[in-house]
């Protein structure tokens, strides 16, 4: 994943609320409870190590919990599909967002979801570490212009206060892809003890 080096306000929270304003219907009542009652679900969901077991896979939608159907024993990606709630969460837990935009039309994306996206480890790191959002791009494409998104498959890592910590664009493999997200998790980091040293 290409890096992003110290506070780079890339990505601004006045552009997201501009891309909130048109995309969410909900009010800002609306979005607190459901981001409240999806964070809090997250928190409660320890590392699945601990349990031996992985919940169903599940997409929140509009802020409610939809079971997708899959085999329970596979562990899935809790996916966000509204940007402005999982934004809310990344600010409750303090976790990067991880915004992963695809096609149905992309033959990359899917191969990268049977593949990389779907190994058991990388899952467990990206509903642990994260708040996974996944963004069809042709729904998104406000979204994606203000991201820079050009090609896709693509993620694109951004802290709670919205500072782009990385992007992949393109097929990436497992380990690529790990690693990337550990290097983004070490940014992340440095960019809260920064943050932290100048409140000071």
């Amino acid at each position: 994943m290409k890096l992003v080096s110290g506070v780079s306000l890339i990505v601004s929270v006045a552009l997201f609320a501009q891309v909130w304003a048109d995309t969410s219907e909900s009010t800002p009542q609306e979005t607190e409870q459901a981001a409240s009652a999806v964070a809090d679900q997250q928190a409660s969901k320890s590392d699945t190590s601990k349990t031996g077991k992985e919940p169903a896979s599940e997409k929140t939608v509009d802020g409610k919990q939809v079971a997708e159907k899959s085999d329970a024993k596979q562990p899935a990606i809790r996916w966000q599909t509204d940007l402005k709630i999982a934004h809310e969460i990344s600010l409750k837990l303090n976790r990067p967002m991880l915004v992963v935009f695809d096609a149905d039309w992309c033959s990359y994306c899917r191969k990268m979801e049977r593949t990389t996206l779907s190994e058991p480890k990388l899952i467990s790191q990206i509903n642990n570490d994260f708040v996974p959002v996944h963004l069809n791009l042709d729904d998104h494409s406000r979204v994606a212009e203000i991201l820079e998104v050009k090609r896709i498959p693509c993620s694109v890592a951004l802290s709670p206060r919205a500072d782009l910590l990385g992007r992949l664009t393109g097929y990436v493999g497992l380990k690529q892809y790990g690693e990337s997200l550990d290097r983004v998790l070490d940014l992340h980091k440095k960019v809260d003890q920064q943050v932290a040293s100048r409140a000071k």
